[in-house]
């Protein structure tokens, strides 16, 4: 995570007018609660992504509920705005009691992704970010990452790419 980065692609994204939503994690809110009140406040919805980016399988269900809950108050104290009630989990890693567990919590939303920018493989490329993040379809929910400098490199090929084919 790198708030330069996360800073680069928000201006991108608001320059471009181009919608997404940023499934946060708890800890890095708390390190650039600014940043992400900023980005709060130009609209874009903020979804919890956990506290500390851990699998969720690997916690009990009381340290699954506080890591959920200790976002939530991070990104709303932060952000003086509600999260919203979708929940992704790191790695996507989940199972039904993981599920359970995050809809218990306030969480019943469980959003996962169908395409993905490889943006955080060994080494990245612009040209390979572009290429993978660029193959989604209608619906398709695109999975990049506020951390690789390759990451706001790539993002206005991928938005011009998606334009090209008729998205909006």
């Amino acid at each position: 995570w790198s708030p330069t980065t996360l800073r680069q692609i928000y201006r991108i994204l608001v320059l471009e007018r181009v919608p997404a939503t940023f499934f946060v994690t708890g800890i890095y809110v708390q390190r650039a609660p600014a940043l992400w009140r900023e980005i709060a406040a130009a609209g874009f919805p903020l979804a919890n992504h956990s506290y500390l980016h851990r699998d969720a399988r690997d916690l009990s269900a009381r340290d699954e509920a506080r890591d959920l809950a200790m976002t939530r108050e991070a990104v709303e104290k932060a952000t003086g705005r509600a999260m919203l009630p979708y929940y992704r989990p790191p790695y996507g890693a989940r199972n039904p009691e993981t599920d359970r567990r995050a809809a218990s919590a306030g969480f019943p939303y469980v959003v996962l992704w169908d395409t993905t920018a490889a943006d955080t493989i060994r080494r990245p490329t612009v040209a390979g970010v572009v290429r993978t993040a660029s193959a989604g379809r209608s619906g398709s929910i695109v999975l990049l990452h506020a951390g690789p400098r390759v990451t706001p490199r790539a993002l206005p090929a991928i938005i011009a790419r998606y334009r090209a084919r008729g998205f909006r």
